[in-house]
C-alpha cells in the first residue's frame, strides 16, 4: 500500500476501450469524408481507412503507455497518483478532503477478481471524480477503504471542538466489520421485474440504434432503403404494422433485460452514519452515502407505476459522480406508496412525508390546462392539414392535453411544516421534493406578466445538487414561503 504500484494489466484493455470510445466520432468523420465506389481516389481511401487505422493504432499504444505510467500509493496521509501519456502529472489527495469512495465491479473486473475505486472529494465537481483506480485487486480496494477510514477517525479526535472543521473531516468512507448494519430495503425479483416493464427503456434502445446507424449514411444506401420501404408499406400495410410491432417488442425486451441486470440483488443497508446501496449482476455497484451529505429527498411517481400504487424514492446527495444523475441516489427504485413512510422513518426520521399539501388557487387552473395545449396545437394543426382527411383526428389531442394539464393542476401542492419545506409538481411525472430550511441554498420567486395579472407566482427552492418548484401559487402563499425561509432561526438535522 505504501509502495508505488501499477494497476492490474487488464486496465490496458479498459484504457484502450475508453480511448476507442472517445475516438468514435473522429473515425466516423473520416469515413464520411472518404469517397466510396470505383471512383474513390487515393486521398479518399486514406481518409476512409488510413487515418482511422492510425487512430486505432494510437489508442492501443496510448492505452499500454497509460497503464505503464500510471502508479499510485499512500504516503503521509495522502492518496498519491502519478500518470500522463507525454506529460507526467502528479495528484496528491489528502485524506481529510476525501468525502467518499465508491466501489464498482464491471464484467472484466469480476472475471479477474478486481474492483474499480472512485474517489470523491470536498468541493469536487458534480460530474467529475477526483480520481479513479479502474482495476485493482478487490482485497486491496478494501484495505485502502479501511486504512483511510481509520486515519480519518484519528484526525477527527482532536478537532471535536471545532464544528466547522468536523463537518469537513469527520466523514466515514467505508464500513468496518464491527459496525452494525441494518437492511432497510431489499428489492424482490417481482419488484425488479415490475420496475423493468414500467421503465420505458424501449424508447431509449430504439433511439440509440437509430442514432448509431445514422452515423453511417455514406456507407448505407438510406435513400434506396427508404424508397423500397415506401413501396413495401404501400403494398403490405398489415405486414409493415406487424414488423414495426416486432421491432418495438424486441427493443422492449432488451430494455427489460438491461434493467433487471442492472438492479439485480438491489439492497439498501444502514449504519450509524451511512446508507449503503449495492446492486448489479454484470456490473456490481456499491455506493456509500453519508447522512450528513443528504440535502433533501424526492418521491417520484410516473403515470404507469402510479396505476399499480408504486413510487421511486431517492435522496439528493451533496456531490456524487458515480451515479446516473449527478447528485441523485435512488434508495428504493420501486416501492408501494403506503410503505414509503416506514422506509423514510427507518433511515431519515427527521423527514415527514405524510404532510397535507396546500392546493393551488382556482385561477391557476386555466393556466395549467392551456400550457400543454399551446405546445401541441401547432404540430397537430400542421399534421392534420397534411394528413387530411384522417389527419384531422389529431385534433382530439388538444382536449386530451388540456385534461392532462388539469391533472397536473390537481397534483401540484406545497407545505411548510416546522423547518421542512415540501413542494410537489406534476408534468409527466409527479415529483414531491422535501428539504429543510438550513439545506436550502437559495429560494426564488418569479412572476411573469400573465402571473402578475392573476396574483400568482412560481417558487423555486435550490439545494446543492437539486431543486424543487411549484408553478402558479397564490402570491400570498409564495410570499409566506419566502418569509419562512428568511427568518433567522436555524435548524440542525441530526
Amino acid at each position: 500500500m505504501f509502495e508505488k504500484k501499477r494497476m492490474h494489466p487488464i486496465s490496458v484493455i479498459l484504457f484502450i476501450l475508453k480511448n476507442i470510445k472517445d475516438a468514435v466520432l473522429p473515425i466516423i468523420f473520416m469515413f464520411i469524408l472518404g469517397g466510396s465506389g470505383e471512383d474513390a481516389s487515393t486521398l479518399d481511401l486514406l481518409f476512409r481507412f488510413g487515418i482511422p487505422s492510425v487512430i486505432i493504432f494510437f489508442t492501443i499504444i496510448s492505452g499500454i503507455i497509460n497503464w505503464f505510467r500510471f502508479t499510485y500509493w499512500i504516503e503521509d496521509e495522502e492518496l498519491r497518483i502519478e500518470h500522463g501519456l507525454f506529460v507526467r502529472k502528479k495528484r496528491y489527495i489528502p485524506f481529510e478532503r476525501i468525502q467518499s469512495i465508491s466501489v464498482t465491479e464491471g464484467l472484466l473486473q469480476q472475471i479477474f477478481g478486481l474492483a474499480k475505486i472512485t474517489v470523491e472529494t470536498a468541493g469536487g465537481a458534480l460530474d467529475e471524480s477526483e480520481a479513479q483506480l479502474i482495476a485493482i485487486k478487490k482485497e486491496e480496494a478494501e484495505n485502502i477503504q479501511s486504512y483511510i477510514k481509520k486515519s480519518k477517525k484519528k484526525q477527527s479526535i482532536p478537532t471535536e471542538a471545532s464544528g466547522e472543521q468536523m463537518a469537513t473531516i469527520a466523514v466515514d468512507t467505508s464500513i468496518s466489520d464491527e459496525e452494525p448494519v441494518d437492511i432497510i430495503y431489499q428489492a424482490s425479483m417481482k419488484n425488479i421485474f415490475l420496475l423493468a416493464i414500467t421503465s420505458g427503456g424501449a424508447i431509449g434502445v430504439i433511439t440509440a440504434v437509430i442514432a448509431f446507424f445514422s452515423q453511417f449514411d455514406e456507407l448505407i444506401p438510406y435513400e434506396k432503403i427508404y424508397t423500397e420501404a415506401q413501396l413495401f408499406i404501400a403494398s403490405s400495410i398489415s405486414l409493415f404494422i406487424i414488423l414495426s410491432l416486432f421491432i418495438i417488442v424486441f427493443a422492449y425486451l432488451i430494455a427489460i433485460v438491461q434493467t433487471m441486470l442492472k438492479y439485480y440483488d438491489y439492497k439498501v443497508e444502514k449504519t450509524e452514519k451511512n446508507l449503503i446501496i449495492s446492486h448489479g449482476l454484470l456490473e456490481k455497484r456499491k455506493i456509500t452515502v453519508p447522512f450528513h451529505r443528504i440535502q433533501g429527498i424526492e418521491i417520484i411517481e410516473n403515470p404507469l407505476r402510479r396505476l399499480f400504487g408504486y413510487v421511486t424514492f431517492q435522496v439528493i446527495n451533496e456531490g456524487g459522480t458515480d451515479m446516473e444523475e449527478p447528485g441523485k441516489v435512488i434508495i428504493c427504485p420501486l416501492i408501494k406508496k403506503q410503505e414509503i413512510t416506514a422506509i423514510v422513518k427507518s433511515c431519515l426520521p427527521d423527514y415527514q412525508v405524510d404532510v397535507e399539501l396546500g392546493t393551488l388557487p382556482d385561477r391557476a387552473k386555466i393556466r395549467y390546462m392551456l400550457r400543454p395545449a399551446y405546445v401541441i396545437s401547432i404540430p397537430v394543426i400542421i399534421g392534420g392539414y397534411f394528413l387530411r382527411p384522417f389527419g384531422w383526428l389529431l385534433l382530439v389531442l388538444i382536449p386530451l392535453s388540456m385534461l392532462f394539464g388539469y391533472q397536473s393542476y390537481r397534483g401540484a401542492g406545497w407545505n411548510m411544516s416546522g423547518h421542512q419545506l415540501t413542494l410537489r409538481s406534476r408534468w409527466i411525472q409527479t415529483r414531491t421534493f422535501y428539504t429543510f430550511k438550513n439545506r436550502i441554498q437559495s429560494l426564488e420567486i418569479s412572476k411573469n406578466w400573465f402571473q402578475r395579472r392573476k396574483s400568482l407566482g412560481t417558487i423555486y427552492s435550490h439545494v446543492m445538487s437539486g431543486s424543487g418548484r411549484v408553478a402558479d401559487l397564490d402570491e400570498s402563499d409564495a410570499n409566506a414561503i419566502y418569509q419562512w425561509y428568511s427568518r433567522a432561526e436555524k435548524y440542525e438535522v441530526e
